[in-house]
């Protein structure tokens, strides 16, 4: 990879930042994000790695609207800091400002060519609508430069064409691109068993989910068949007080999950437990259903509560606004009614 003139850098250790991703806000932002998250998470196959350290890069925030003191001070400080400036090519990339000056993504391919560094130039192609275009004569100056294309759909061809900028970035000589690719066949190869694995595992997990199902279904019929046959007040009291612990563990379940969206914490596949709370409550719905014929309308009032309170739970990115209201309603009608058990 390190042939061509313009990979010609000084030894890594001089520079704070191994890449500075440029690139336009409005069209450009997502993608950049993503190939930053690609190149930061990666690490090479151990083989690889003696003397090679994580890369770092440095990712603008500004978006274009800090002044020229902070484009003197901050942004050509990290350009004069970067071993490479990756410039991210999409359409708004040959437009100019909405003022009519350059772009930002210009001016870093400019001040950086000025740089000892300034050859060291890479291009991530991501719009399929530039037919290959290139700012500031790049390829005219640089006829060798390094374009990788991630404009083709699919995470395995992305995951390859990252490869290349990897190689790239990290110096890794042509002697060793096989050896590269050999052991990124292999990493390959191992995550395909894992994932296998997990599918696997997941299948077991919905086999016992039916199970529970069935489960449940024979749970419900058998509170149908208890309340038709046992009227008795205290019945009612411990259902009720059942119900309202098992509402009360749905709502802290649906709370919890809530909070960490807004955290934005890793997501399981699916929650478990939060499913489990909504079924548990689900099945008191039946027997409410059942007591709602028979007695006032606030059975009927509960069981339709409940109902709603189920699906504002699905809705997790919501539940801290409308949740909590909901729960209280349904608190209230259960207290209504024990109280009228106790009259």
């Amino acid at each position: 990879m390190l042939e061509d003139a313009h990979f010609q850098a000084p030894a890594p250790a001089l520079y704070d930042y191994d890449a500075f991703l440029s690139y336009r806000r409005r069209d450009g932002e997502l993608f950049a994000r993503w190939l930053r998250t690609k190149l930061l998470r990666y690490r090479l196959p151990p083989v690889l790695a003696r003397g090679r350290k994580p890369l770092r890069v440095y990712f603008d925030r500004s978006y274009e609207r800090a002044n020229e003191d902070f484009w003197k001070h901050n942004i050509e400080n990290a350009l004069r800091r970067s071993r490479y400036l990756i410039v991210i090519i999409t359409p708004l990339v040959f437009q100019p400002r909405s003022d009519g000056s350059q772009n930002w993504v210009e001016r870093e391919i400019e001040f950086f060519s000025s740089l000892p560094q300034g050859r060291n130039i890479l291009v991530a192609n991501s719009s399929r609508k530039t037919d290959g275009q290139l700012p500031r004569g790049l390829r005219e100056r640089f006829p060798n430069i390094c374009v990788t294309d991630f404009r083709a759909a699919g995470r395995l061809i992305a995951h390859e064409s990252a490869l290349t900028l990897l190689a790239s970035l990290y110096e890794i000589p042509d002697t060793e691109m096989p050896l590269f690719r050999q052991e990124e066949k292999h990493r390959k190869q191992r995550a395909i068993r894992m994932v296998s694995s997990a599918v696997l595992v997941t299948v077991i997990i919905l086999v016992g989910i039916a199970l529970f199902i069935r489960h449940t279904f024979k749970v419900q019929e058998d509170n149908a068949a208890y309340f038709r046959h046992m009227a008795e007040a205290d019945a009612r009291r411990r259902f009720l007080l059942q119900l309202r612990l098992a509402v009360a563990n749905l709502n802290s379940e649906a709370r919890a999950r809530s909070l960490a969206q807004e955290r934005r914490d890793p997501a399981p596949p699916f929650d478990l437990r939060l499913d489990d709370a909504r079924v548990r409550v689900g099945e008191f719905l039946p027997a409410i259903a059942r007591l709602s014929g028979e007695s006032n309308g606030k059975w009927q009032e509960l069981h339709d509560h409940i109902v709603t309170f189920l699906k504002t739970t699905k809705h997790t990115e919501t539940f801290t606004i409308d949740g909590f209201a909901q729960f209280g309603i349904i608190d209230k009608d259960i207290n209504e009614l024990l109280n009228e058990i106790r009259d």
